[in-house]
């Protein structure tokens, strides 16, 4: 915010500012953290004779490979949805983009669970305590869904409210609004997709994860959207990716089920 402040409205560079000012704190947030992880980690300060090792740098690749390639699914998605949505109109683009922003509002916690799952899993499957990881993985999945039910419950609720804080429009307030109230049914199961990214990762499935983002971003969300667009305009989009997230969510809980079998293999209820 620092950085933008300086560059838009004290140097008036405008969008070019937004654009320097992100960088500038991009740049200053990977140098310190990468400062302190060497500097305040003793661990990591301890000098040891480098070696090349194929099987670390083989294992980085397959760990890490299949993330890059989720991450440029994901990317690109965006940039056809975004192309599909500016062909509706400029209310469209305003009202579908601040849509986005509010409801980043709801989901951001479902990535600090992923987070910690990811670190989770691996110190228990790395201890050899694969009862505690499975157990471990059904607690944070099912609290983050609790977690985004209230989250889309108060997304719902306060739709009007949040898109009002980024708009003045009416149009904007009341299209914003109804799309926030469509995407609060997704919310339980898109957050545990995000959860159950992380949970895999923590047990070194990335490329899972890669696999079914691919098919239901390209396969569904945007096929969906380019279909239903035209005769339902935004709130058609809108549709496609309500009906995607739950899409998403299930393939998610049925991979975890997979990875990490629940005692009673027929409902999280049971397994609670």
């Amino acid at each position: 915010m620092s950085f933008n402040a300086l560059f838009i409205f004290q140097l008036n560079l405008g969008v070019m500012g937004a654009a320097l000012g992100t960088s500038a704190s991009v740049i200053c947030t990977s140098l310190f953290l990468t400062g302190w992880i060497f500097v305040k980690n003793s661990f990591l300060k301890q000098k040891a004779p480098w070696r090349f090792s194929r099987h670390s740098i083989l294992s980085a690749l397959r760990i890490g490979g299949p993330i890059s390639v989720e991450q440029f699914i994901t990317g690109t998605s965006y940039i056809a949805m975004t192309r599909i949505v500016s062909s509706l109109g400029t209310l469209s683009i305003a009202a579908h983009s601040y849509a986005i922003t509010a409801e980043s509002l709801c989901y951001m916690p479902a990535f600090g669970f992923a987070s910690a799952a990811s670190a989770l899993i691996g110190q228990c499957i790395g201890a050899n305590r694969i009862e505690l990881s499975r157990q471990m993985a059904w607690r944070i999945t099912r609290l983050t869904i609790l977690m985004m039910s209230v989250s889309g419950a108060m997304m719902f609720i306060l739709s009007r409210q949040l898109i009002a804080m980024l708009s003045l429009d009416p149009e904007v307030i009341e299209i914003g609004a109804n799309l926030l109230k469509m995407e609060a049914f997704a919310e339980p199961l898109y957050g545990a997709s995000i959860a159950i990214i992380g949970i895999l990762r923590g047990k070194g499935d990335t490329l899972w994860p890669a696999c079914l983002n691919l098919v239901s971003i390209w396969g569904v969300r945007i096929t969906l959207s380019w279909i239903l667009a035209i005769p339902y305009g935004l709130y058609g989009v809108w549709m496609a990716m309500v009906l995607e997230l739950n899409v998403r969510g299930l393939l998610f809980i049925f991979r975890q089920r997979k990875a990490f079998p629940p005692k009673n293999a027929t409902s999280l209820v049971e397994e609670a």
